[in-house]
């Protein structure tokens, strides 16, 4: 149970959360579950874009006639979704 990363156990002073000391293994146990959070934010966006995206390529292909237009609004997202990505700085990357 003591090498489980989640545990109230892993810090540095070893104290119970309730003992003298215990917020510095309060705030780390924080900092792990923002870090869940995230994980989840993305799982959310990623599955709502698996919903969205064959209903946009669907729509423009009923609007255009071809699928090669849904497939550059595709790859215009990837793009444009890869500069945010690039433009975090990283400072709020390494912490």
């Amino acid at each position: 149970m003591r090498d489980h990363p989640y545990t109230w156990e892993e810090t540095d002073d070893e104290t119970h959360p309730g003992a003298s000391g215990g917020g510095r293994s309060r705030r780390r146990h924080q900092k792990e579950g923002l870090g869940q959070a995230g994980i989840a934010l993305i799982n959310s966006v990623g599955n709502l874009a698996g919903f969205v995206s064959p209903y946009l390529v669907g729509y423009l292909k009923d609007l255009t006639g071809t699928t090669q237009v849904g497939m550059y609004a595709l790859a215009a997202i990837l793009v444009i979704g890869a500069i945010l990505v690039l433009t975090v700085p990283p400072k709020l990357v390494n912490r």
